[in-house]
């Protein structure tokens, strides 16, 4: 009998009625809150249940997926632990495998570190650690305790709800087992983009199978002797490829989650361009001396041609490479700029120095490659019917500026260099 009676039937004839009515409705009240409890923890038993049945389903398909119980473990934990995560894994297989052909589990999912987790897992090590918990039945706080008269009088009605419904309704032990919380490598899973990924994959597969570096140097060496429409065509193969590989790559980092690659290029492949590049203009004016790794030039005497090709070679590589907005190859162009600029501004400053020398010495100037900004404004003015730069060029034609001469131009109190390549003019970038 609980406190509850045997006060009633100690002390009845000491509290009136209301006092009693107070009991019974204390007493009411705790049966009422054990009836909830109890169907509340009998839905969360039929819960678990169901869950745990589709967990099964859904981790034997997850294994089968991936050929094992360890596999499975990896990309459960990499679909982030859960029922759901899992479920969500799963239709993105489906949906990956009803849509490639050849579908390739090991491209869909990493799984690096495999080889730690040792012995194959048991099944059930599966379920458990990602099986369903249910937590043990609480009162709700302030629940229990009594109230009206009983609560102002200080009485408390002894009778523990919680555990007559733990002790009434018994749950399985493995709801209640301590979570499985061993250290698991995690699989990284190309989650979004991995139809994409896949498609750009074998699109490269099938456009380029020896790999793109591969590729795209057949193409560079064929267009080294290529003209005209073969090489027009070439060119177009080379832009399909390396906007392909830009997707492909793309794709890829969208997949992963990762940072998408700076470059589509490795630096062998950017340095073949650029090698290739050099070559094409600056071989046909013989300023080439020699191609091996790095190619020599034979600048003493050729600078003029030099300028103009190698100025050529940068314009061509930026006006095909610059609209991918690839950022290694972008700093490479960027670094081509400021080489080329060092090496225009020593050779002004050679020829500058050795033309104020000998007006100082007070020597022949003729051999000298100089053209200051007094003979140029002379060269203009002669040819008033011309505009500056017309006037530059036909001057130039008439022999009057050699092959890489230096010629000073004065705009607005502010002096530039220019130096005639037997065709046009050049200066910095």
């Amino acid at each position: 009998m609980g406190f509850g009676a045997g006060f009633v039937t100690g002390l009845a004839s000491s509290f009136d009625k209301a006092l009693q009515m107070d009991m019974k409705r204390n007493q009411d009240r705790l049966s009422k809150a054990e009836t909830y409890m109890m169907a509340r923890q009998q839905q969360k038993l039929e819960t678990a249940e169901a869950d745990e049945r589709e967990l099964k389903k859904s981790l034997k398909e997850l294994a089968a997926f991936t050929g094992s119980n360890n596999r499975a473990l990896m990309a459960a934990e990499g679909a982030g632990g859960t029922a759901e995560g899992i479920n969500r894994l799963l239709e993105t297989l489906r949906e990956e495998q009803s849509k490639v052909k050849d579908f390739d589990i090991k491209k869909v999912i990493d799984f690096s570190g495999e080889e730690t987790l040792g012995d194959e897992r048991a099944f059930t090590d599966l379920v458990k650690r990602f099986g369903p918990r249910i937590a043990e039945t609480t009162m709700p706080e302030g629940f229990g305790d009594t109230r009206g008269l009983m609560g102002k009088l200080g009485f408390d009605i002894k009778r523990d709800v919680a555990g007559d419904v733990e002790s009434t309704l018994q749950i399985p032990e493995r709801f209640r087992a301590p979570e499985d919380d061993a250290i698991v490598p995690r699989a990284t899973i190309n989650y979004g983009a991995m139809t994409k990924a896949i498609e750009y994959e074998k699109s490269m597969e099938e456009k380029a199978p020896s790999g793109f570096d591969a590729a795209h140097m057949q193409l560079l060496q064929k267009m080294e002797t290529a003209e005209g429409e073969e090489l027009t065509a070439l060119q177009g193969q080379q832009d399909e490829l390396i906007a392909l590989e830009a997707k492909r790559k793309k794709a890829l980092a969208a997949a992963t989650g990762k940072k998408a690659e700076d470059s589509v290029f490795s630096k062998s492949s950017v340095d073949s361009v650029w090698k290739n590049a050099f070559k094409r203009t600056l071989e046909p004016a013989g300023v080439v001396k020699s191609v091996g790794d790095e190619i020599e030039f034979a600048l003493e005497g050729n600078e003029g041609q030099y300028f103009q090709g190698a100025s050529q070679a940068i314009n061509n590589v930026e006006k095909v490479y610059s609209p991918l907005e690839d950022e290694i190859m972008s700093r490479r162009i960027d670094q081509e700029k400021i080489t080329f600029n060092g090496e225009f501004e020593s050779y002004v400053t050679k020829q500058q120095s050795s033309y104020r020398q000998a007006m100082a010495n007070n020597t022949a100037t003729d051999t000298i490659k100089y053209t200051p900004a007094m003979d140029t404004a002379a060269m203009i003015s002669a040819r008033p019917n011309m505009s500056p730069s017309e006037a530059l060029r036909d001057a130039a034609r008439a022999g009057d500026i050699a092959v890489g001469e230096v010629v000073e131009i004065e705009r607005d109190g502010v002096i530039n260099y220019v130096v005639w390549t037997g065709t046009s003019f050049t200066g910095k970038y």
